[in-house]
């Protein structure tokens, strides 16, 4: 499982500009699976519960595609500025308190020379459960990501507080936190398996 924090920049929905909404933070807890259709390995992750600061978001990504999210206020840092970030930092508040994932990082993106690095960003596939229990299954199109090495992070938020029976799950010492260059993102039109 990982969680994972990013900016949405320029979003759409359905192909038109999401006014009022096309720049903010979401926060996701997921794991990640694999799915055999003929001859092709589908990649993909399963997103358990998202935080995002914006209602009209969770409310259309629940509707769309069964998304679990939790709409709170948020904020999001990238210090000193969006292509050369030494922090990156995410904060929400949460039942009357702010909490945050940051980290830091002088290395230059480059592609991903690990296994590790690969398994987590080499996934075009979006997994859920529909409402009438069926599997949903989108594509999330992107180019390669690259990503940097990290020399410090600071997790500070109540596992359980947020994510219940799952915070069992989820150790306080991440196996491995990663900054991944991001890039634009397509959703497919939703399919049930």
């Amino acid at each position: 499982m990982s969680i994972v924090g990013f900016t949405f920049q320029k979003a759409n929905i359905l192909g038109v500009p999401a006014l009022g909404h096309r720049f903010f933070p979401e926060l996701n807890l997921r794991f990640y699976v694999r799915r055999k259709v003929g001859d092709e390995i589908r990649k993909g992750v399963v997103f358990i519960k998202e935080i995002c600061p914006k209602r009209l978001v969770s409310l259309t990504a629940s509707l769309l595609y069964n998304e679990d999210f939790t709409t709170c206020p948020m904020r999001s840092f990238c210090i000193p500025d969006q292509i050369n970030p030494q922090e990156v930092r995410y904060e929400w508040k949460f039942k009357n308190k702010w909490n945050s994932i940051a980290l830091y990082s002088s290395e230059e993106f480059e592609y991903p020379q690990n296994d590790f690095d690969r398994f987590i960003v080499d996934r075009y596939w979006g997994y859920n459960k529909s409402r009438g229990g069926e599997t949903i299954e989108f594509e999330v199109a992107h180019p390669e990501w690259e990503v940097r090495n990290v020399s410090n992070f600071s997790i500070q938020f109540d596992f359980e507080a947020l994510y219940g029976e799952l915070s069992k799950f989820l150790v306080p010492e991440p196996l491995s936190v990663t900054l991944i260059n991001g890039s634009e993102v397509a959703l497919s039109k939703r399919s049930f398996i």
